[in-house]
């Protein structure tokens, strides 16, 4: 278990980012300054974004993973589930142009241990987008790591992205959205970070349930290193800190969408039918 250490975002006030409280702060976006960043970036914005090696096949990146939940965020990870911020919940999901319908009752919540539930969710959807599962991370953040941040906030109903720096980790934030209260592990990136320029990205309106992704050099692989989650009155950014929760949820995506099982189950019944009629044609042989 993490060694939490109680931030910034503990004792100060977090909005929600699906709710107008947000309002009551400056709107900068998954971008520093009057526009937005709504087209997908490219090598000349984030370095390697667009290697042929760094995502799980050639002509992807997690520009193509994120999509619209509840006039929020989420991010497909594969096999047809879909992890978002539990206070955005399960519901349709619009990515590239195309809505999915949730398999009714799949929604499985995270919990943080010995805290209780974290701000985290994960549905199916009923049928399955052709994308290779993400790759989650295992190690927590490090401090100075790069971050592209992903979402649907700010950009006129278009993903938007940005960047920022890992300006702290391991940090217990709860978050109260209602009658509940979320008890998440997270990392933080800083508001006022000049290092990107006018890429330079703070968590609006409609980015929860977005993606984080940390390039890993050792690997040289994209990971979904976080999920947007909120901001504090400070103005720094919030993100569930997902090599906390990567037990919990492996095994989950592991399992396919429903439809995915019946058609392996008739190829393997299919299998063992052609095997016995071989041993059958086999035995009739025989003198």
């Amino acid at each position: 278990m993490a060694i939490f250490r109680e931030g910034q975002a503990a004792s100060g006030r977090i909005c929600f980012l699906l709710g107008l409280v947000c309002l009551l702060f400056p709107l900068h976006a998954v971008e520093v300054g009057s526009g937005f960043n709504t087209t997908a970036p490219t090598n000349s914005d984030i370095a390697n974004w667009n290697s042929s090696t760094a995502w799980g096949a050639s002509g992807i990146t997690g520009w193509d993973y994120v999509g619209q939940i509840n006039g929020a965020s989420g991010v497909y990870l594969g096999n047809g589930w879909v992890l978002t911020a539990a206070h955005v919940g399960a519901g349709s999901f619009l990515l590239d142009g195309t809505t999915y319908s949730v398999v009714s009752g799949s929604s499985q919540s995270i919990t943080t241990t010995g805290f209780g539930t974290a701000d985290l969710i994960l549905f199916q959807i009923s049928t399955l987008p052709t994308l290779p599962n993400l790759t989650l991370s295992l190690s927590t953040p490090a401090l100075g790591s790069s971050v592209a941040m992903l979402g649907y906030g700010g950009g006129g109903g278009n993903e938007t992205w940005g960047l920022n720096s890992v300006t702290a980790n391991n940090l217990l934030v709860p978050l109260t959205a209602g009658s509940t209260t979320y008890k998440s592990a997270d990392f933080e990136t800083a508001y006022g970070t000049t290092a990107y320029g006018t890429n330079n990205a703070q968590l609006i309106v409609g980015d929860s349930g977005g993606g984080d992704f940390i390039y890993n050099t050792f690997t040289g692989k994209w990971e979904l290193a976080g999920i947007n989650e909120g901001v504090d009155a400070s103005h720094n950014s919030y993100l569930v800190q997902l090599s906390y929760y990567n037990s919990q949820i492996a095994p989950i995506v592991a399992t396919p969408e429903p439809g995915t099982w019946v058609l392996l189950v008739m190829g393997l019944t299919f299998l063992g039918y052609c095997s016995r009629y071989r041993d059958r044609l086999r035995d009739w042989s025989s003198p």
